[in-house]
C-alpha cells in the first residue's frame, strides 16, 4: 500500500520514467527467475521480508521464497510467464502495481492478475508483496490445467 504522507512533510515525488523502468525491469526479472525455476534470482526480487501468496502457495521472507519457483512449477520447466498492461501507482519509495497475466505451457494456457505492493529498499525496487489470483475473479479455488500456481 502506498504510504500516506505526515502533514508537515513535503508530499512524496511522483514515480519517476526511470522508477517505471526499473519496475518492469523488476516484473521481467521475477518471470525469468521463476520460469528458469532458479530460487536466488526469484528471492532477490523482492524485500528481505517479501510475501508471494497465490493460489495455495505462499512465502515469507528470502528463505521460503527461494524454494517457490520448484514448488510451483516442479516438473514444468517449458512454462512461461507473460505480464502485461501493468498500472502503477506510488511515489518515489512506495508503489503499487496491477498486472495481468498470461502462464503457458506447451499444451495448455491460464490468465490471472497479480496484485503488487513494492518498496524502494537501497535504491533498488522490489516487491513487497506480490499476490497471484486467477482470472477472472472467482476462479480461485478452480483447478488447473498447470499445476500449482504461478
Amino acid at each position: 500500500m502506498v504510504a500516506t504522507p505526515r502533514a508537515d512533510s513535503p508530499p512524496p515525488e511522483p514515480l519517476s520514467l526511470a522508477d517505471r523502468l526499473e519496475i518492469q525491469d523488476l516484473i521481467a526479472r521475477y518471470c525469468w527467475a521463476l520460469d528458469m525455476r532458479d530460487g536466488d534470482a526469484y528471492a532477490a526480487t523482492f524485500t528481505p521480508d517479501g510475501v508471494f501468496e497465490g493460489i495455495g502457495s505462499r512465502g515469507r521472507g528470502h528463505n521460503e521464497l527461494r524454494a517457490l519457483p520448484l514448488s510451483l512449477h516442479p516438473e514444468a520447466i517449458e512454462t512461461q510467464h507473460w505480464v502485461t498492461n501493468t498500472v502503477l501507482q506510488g511515489d518515489g519509495q512506495r508503489a503499487t502495481s496491477k498486472s495481468y497475466i498470461l502462464i503457458l505451457r506447451a499444451e495448455s494456457y491460464y490468465l490471472g492478475h497479480y496484485a503488487d505492493e513494492l518498496a524502494k529498499v537501497d535504491g533498488r525496487w522490489l516487491f513487497a508483496r506480490r499476490q497471484f489470483r486467477r482470472w477472472p475473479a472467482g476462479l480461485e479455488d478452480a483447478p488447473n490445467s498447470l499445476g500449482g500456481s504461478p
